[in-house]
């Protein structure tokens, strides 16, 4: 049998979808629909999965479906949208627990409000131009499993940019850290050793980085991948490094580490 081409739908989001006002779930998501997102659908107050990720989309995303507040999936990802978060977003949207921003060219910072969405699971702002500081009340966010920052100018190459950390200690479900490729300055804190045991995933190349690798770090005995590459990492490579039996991935290229391999 021939191979078909899968089907696409194209074209503009109508605002009639306005109408639907009993809509749960709104998933347009892997489609070639262009324009903006009209602000009618602000008007689905019942919904509760708003999912346009991987369009053509542009524009900003309406004010006014970041007040929907039993949406609990808002996903935009792979599109080109633009413009900034609302500070109080973690207010208006209380009962989210999947938010994907990546791919997009937000700007703007990170909203201080994200901490009062205390359910939230996953939280993908990646591949924007965001900027700024990272809360460090991010510790009420206790069932997060997945933080994805990367490839932003979050951080300011200043000495407690990565205080935040502390914080995270409190998210014992944390799977995956991901902060590769900004603008993060200072050292690596000790801390991160009382991280979630479960944590498998730390990315934090491509940022400014300095001091030395924490010894600390061989109790992080799910990681899989750990990877510091382009960096200004000094000192040696711990021998804690040997606790890290799980360890697929390692990487520590372009940084000021001395000494011998453990």
């Amino acid at each position: 049998m021939p191979n078909r081409e899968p089907f696409h739908v194209t074209g503009r989001i109508p605002p009639s979808i306005r109408n639907l006002t009993s809509l749960l779930e709104l998933r347009l998501n892997k489609n070639k629909l262009e324009g903006n997102i009209p602000s009618e659908l602000g008007q689905l107050r019942n919904l509760n999965m708003f999912h346009l990720n991987v369009n053509q989309l542009s524009g900003t995303v309406p004010l006014q479906l970041y007040n929907i507040s039993s949406i609990y999936s808002f996903a935009v990802a792979g599109n080109t949208l633009h413009g900034h978060l609302p500070l109080d977003l973690g207010l208006t949207l209380p009962n989210l627990k999947y938010l994907y921003l990546g791919g997009n060219k937000f700007s703007g910072s990170f909203p201080p409000s994200m901490a009062n969405a205390s359910g939230l699971l996953v939280l993908s702002m990646s591949w924007n131009n965001f900027a700024g500081p990272i809360p460090t009340n991010l510790g009420n966010l206790r069932y997060l499993e997945y933080l994805e920052l990367n490839v932003n100018q979050f951080g300011s190459n200043k000495p407690n940019d990565l205080s935040f950390i502390v914080s995270l200690t409190n998210c014992t479900n944390l799977r995956k850290l991901i902060l590769a490729k900004n603008q993060f300055g200072g050292v690596l804190p000790s801390s991160i050793a009382n991280m979630s045991s479960k944590l498998e995933t730390l990315w934090l190349g491509s940022n400014k980085i300095s001091g030395s690798i924490p010894q600390e770090i061989g109790n992080l005995n799910n990681l899989y991948f750990l990877e510091i590459v382009n960096n200004m990492i000094s000192g040696s490579i711990p021998e804690s490094i040997g606790k890290l039996s799980k360890l697929q991935k390692l990487g520590i290229v372009v940084n000021n580490i001395s000494g011998k391999i453990p």
